[in-house]
């Protein structure tokens, strides 16, 4: 199992908010079957990679699907071949660390 991060970015919007197209993008990753954990800037998923990588098409064009052209995605990924990574699991990791203060 994977831990990806996606920031995505509309751009040509008539407004400098973006929360509506982010707020889509976010159910749709959901309704995919993943478990996703929204940032003020960007949105972790966890899930297999293979699977992961094929959403990034469809986060494309829910946001064309809204009269937009153009759209800047960064994507991350962290894969271990050595343990299973899940969001609650690095999340511990760094309480953990900080002394359960995140």
């Amino acid at each position: 199992m994977a831990v990806c991060g996606i920031t995505v970015i509309p751009i040509g919007t008539s407004s400098p908010s973006a929360s509506s197209y982010i707020a889509k993008v976010v159910s749709l990753i959901k309704e995919s079957g993943f478990k996703a954990m929204p940032t003020p800037i960007g949105t972790a998923i966890e899930g297999d990679l293979e699977e992961i990588l094929s959403i990034i098409p469809k986060i494309r064009d829910a946001i064309y699907s809204e009269g937009l052209n153009r759209v800047v995605m960064n994507v991350y990924i962290d894969d271990r071949n050595d343990k299973q990574l899940t969001l609650k699991g690095k999340m511990e990791s760094l309480e953990n660390k900080l002394g359960g203060k995140v």
